[in-house]
C-alpha cells in the first residue's frame, strides 16, 4: 500500500496518483512530484501539519525506493545560475595553474579540457579541447551537428575541485537535492556513506559530478551523445540544471532534454543474456566485450528495445528528463541516457539502506571481471559501510536508551524533590497553626 500526497495509490485506484506520475502502463509508472510538494520548512514543530505532510511524502518515496523504482522530482529551482557562460567563466578564472581537464600539464595553463568525443562512435579516449570552443559549440548546437563534434565533458570537476573552484554552485546543488535524509553527503542519517569517518577511512568520491555534453535530437548511430548501458555502484540522483530548448530553426522545443531508459533489478540477468547473444547486431556496441553491462559497451535503440521485449518480455521505464528535473536511480538498475539537446547535468551518489544489498551484489560481480578491467576495483567499500552503519545504529539506540534512562531518573528526582518540598511546606503550615 502506498499513498500519494492526496489519495491512496493502489493497483485498482491510481487515477489521482497518475496526476503525479509519468507513464500509463501499470508496471512502468514513475512517481514525479514537484520539489515544492517535498519541501520541508527549516523549523518544524513535531506533529504539526507541515511535518505530517513531509513525513507522508518521505514515506511515499520510501515505498517506491524499496521496490527499486526510479523517481523524478520536477520543478527543482537552483538559487544560482548554471548557464554555460557562468560555468565557462568559472572554469577559466578558477582553474588551477597546470590543471588540464583532470590531468597535470608540464606547460603553462593553456585553456584546454579533456573531453570524450561521442561523434566517433562514443570513443572513451580523452582528447584535449579548448574550453571556449567547447562552450561555444554547447550554446550553438540544437538539433543537428556535424559528425565528429559531439563532445562530452564528464566528471569535471572532481568532488574536491567542485568544492574549491565552484563553492557557491557546490552548496547550491547540495541544498537543492530532495530527501536530504538520503542525499546529504555530510550528515544524511539514511546515507550510509556518511558513516565512514574521514579521519579513519578513505570515503569514496561520490560527487557531486558534472556531466556537460552536446546533444542532437536526430539519432545518427554510431555517432551520438549517449551514456551507454551500465549500473552504478550505488544509488544516485541526477539533476538536469540547464539545457538548450531551441531547435535549428530557432523555434522552442519543449520535448528536448535527456532520454532515459531504466530497467528493473530482476531484469538484469535476462537483459545480460540477451546482450550476450545479440550485441553484434544492435545499433551501438563495441567489438570486444568482457561484460555486457560493466563494460559500458552497449546502447539499445528503439528497435533494439522492441526486439529485446519481444524475445524476453523485458520492458524498462522510458521518459524524458527536462530542465529542472532530478532523476533518482536505484542501485542495481541498468540504465542508459541519450541527450536530445545540449545538457548540463550534475549527479550525486549515495548509499541507502534499501539499496545496500544491490551494492554488495555489484561488488561481488566486479570480482569476476578480468584483472585489468576498468571497473574491477571496489571503490565503494560497501561492506565497510554496512559494518560502520550497523555500529552507528547500535550506538544511537544505546544513546537513546541511556538518554531515556537519564530522563526517567531526572524525572524521578524532580518528582521526589517536589514531594519533599510539599511535605516540608505542609509540616511548616501545621507547626504554624499550633503556634
Amino acid at each position: 500500500y502506498c499513498r500519494t500526497l492526496k489519495a491512496p495509490f493502489v493497483r485498482d485506484a491510481r487515477l489521482d496518483c497518475l496526476k503525479h506520475c509519468r507513464g500509463a502502463e501499470q508496471n512502468r509508472v514513475v512517481w514525479c512530484p514537484t520539489a515544492e510538494q517535498l519541501q520541508r520548512p527549516e523549523f518544524l514543530e513535531c506533529g504539526s501539519e507541515d511535518d505530517s505532510k513531509y513525513t507522508e511524502a518521505l514515506r511515499h518515496f520510501q515505498w517506491h525506493w524499496r521496490r527499486g523504482e526510479p523517481v523524478i522530482v520536477r520543478e527543482i529551482k537552483p538559487k544560482v545560475s548554471w548557464k554555460p557562460e557562468v560555468m565557462e567563466r568559472a572554469m577559466i578564472e578558477k582553474r588551477t595553474k597546470g590543471f588540464v581537464g583532470g590531468r597535470t600539464s608540464d606547460g603553462p595553463d593553456d585553456g584546454l579540457v579533456a573531453v570524450i568525443n561521442c561523434g566517433e562512435g562514443g570513443s572513451t579516449e580523452d582528447e584535449l579541447f579548448p574550453i571556449k570552443q567547447f562552450f561555444k559549440q554547447f550554446k550553438d548546437k540544437y538539433t543537428e551537428a556535424p559528425l565528429g563534434q559531439l563532445l562530452k565533458l564528464k566528471d569535471w570537476p572532481s568532488e574536491d575541485d567542485f568544492h574549491s573552484k565552484l563553492p557557491r554552485h557546490y552548496y547550491d546543488f547540495v541544498s537543492l537535492l530532495p530527501f536530504q535524509e538520503y542525499t546529504n553527503n555530510l550528515d544524511g542519517p539514511l546515507n550510509m556513506c556518511t558513516k565512514l569517518v574521514p579521519e579513519i577511512y578513505l570515503p569514496p568520491d561520490l560527487g557531486p559530478k558534472s556531466y556537460i555534453a552536446h546533444g542532437v535530437k536526430k539519432r545518427q548511430p554510431p555517432n551520438d551523445s549517449i551514456t551507454r548501458m551500465h549500473d552504478d555502484m550505488s544509488d544516485a540522483v541526477n539533476v538536469l540544471l540547464y539545457s538548450t530548448k531551441t531547435d535549428g530553426e530557432g523555434k522552442e522545443d519543449l520535448d528536448v532534454g535527456a532520454e532515459w531508459q531504466i530497467w528493473r533489478r530482476p531484469d538484469k540477468r535476462p537483459l545480460m543474456d540477451w546482450l550476450w547473444a545479440n550485441s553484434k547486431t544492435i545499433g551501438y556496441h563495441d567489438d570486444h566485450m568482457d561484460h555486457p553491462v560493466h563494460d559500458h559497451a552497449n546502447y539499445l535503440t528503439w528497435e533494439d528495445q522492441a526486439k529485446m521485449a519481444e524475445d524476453t518480455g523485458v520492458h524498462g521505464w522510458t521518459f524524458v528528463q527536462h530542465e529542472g528535473e532530478g532523476v533518482f536511480i536505484p542501485a542495481g538498475c541498468v540504465h542508459q541516457v541519450r541527450n536530445t539537446t545540449c545538457c548540463l547535468k550534475v549527479a550525486m551518489d549515495f548509499v541507502s539502506p534499501e539499496g545496500i544489498l544491490s551494492c554488495l551484489t555489484r561488488t561481488a560481480e566486479q570480482r569476476t571481471l578480468p584483472t585489468n578491467h576498468a571497473h574491477k576495483e571496489d571503490k565503494l567499500q560497501a561492506k565497510l559501510m554496512l559494518l560502520q552503519s550497523a555500529e552507528w545504529a547500535c550506538q544511537a539506540i544505546k544513546d537513546e536508551k541511556l538518554g531515556k534512562s537519564r530522563h526517567a531518573e531526572e524525572q524521578e528526582k524532580a518528582a521526589s524533590k517536589t514531594a519533599n518540598t510539599a511535605a516540608s511546606k505542609a509540616a511548616k503550615a501545621k507547626k504554624a497553626r499550633k503556634i
